[in-house]
């Protein structure tokens, strides 16, 4: 095949990648390869890591890796160091996750709503999240952190205890006593803060 071909099916390859994606955002069609990559990640994981589901979202208790689990995506970590961690960010905030763990038992109280640290320390739990698509799990957007000084440090050395429990259960993970927000700027390049801020939970 000449060069010039090779070219002519290279270029008609994009323009048909280009009208698919056009036509499923105008008609709402779901992407069946799509569909089949995530339902094949989820072969992928050990059984007996996924304790449950919330809606098609696995619950998965101190994954081995994150390589098949989506970016971005909620967690919560028990005060013995358990990692639950969703596998898709789409449909699961920690509201859910933290009723999820109740209803299994495995804590005895679920807040559901934006925690302030002047009034309650973590106890049973934290909620956090992983760093985009990076092996690193920071604290979620649900803790009002006061924003310098030593009363940040203090707030942020409440998490300490948690973090460390969970390097033990989840040595392939790095758990960092940081804001997602913070995490975010200090691991991610500005492409990735991109997608983050786009698609994540920056937007």
């Amino acid at each position: 095949m000449s060069n010039i071909l090779k070219f002519n099916d290279f270029l008609n390859k994009i323009e048909e990648g280009v009208g698919d994606k056009y036509l499923k955002r105008k008609h709402n069609i779901s992407d069946e390869f799509e569909d089949f990559e995530k339902t094949y990640n989820k072969s992928k994981l050990k059984k007996d890591d996924i304790i449950g589901t919330i809606g098609k979202t696995s619950i998965i208790k101190n994954p081995s890796n994150l390589d098949n689990i989506e970016y971005g995506v909620r967690c919560v970590i028990t005060k013995n160091g358990d990692l639950y961690i969703s596998d898709s960010m789409s449909d699961v905030i920690h509201n859910d996750i933290l009723l999820f763990l109740k209803n299994k038992g495995i804590i005895s109280e679920s807040h559901i709503k934006w925690e302030n640290l002047e009034n309650r320390k973590p106890n049973e739990f934290i909620t956090v999240q992983r760093v985009w698509n990076k092996d690193i799990i920071a604290i979620g957007e649900s803790y009002m952190i006061p924003k310098r000084g030593e009363e940040k440090q203090n707030a942020l050395n409440l998490f300490v205890p948690f973090f460390n429990n969970a390097k033990i259960k989840n040595p392939n993970i790095k758990f960092v006593p940081l804001t997602i927000k913070s995490a975010v700027r200090e691991y991610l390049n500005e492409k990735e803060i991109s997608d983050w801020r786009t698609k994540g939970s920056g937007s």
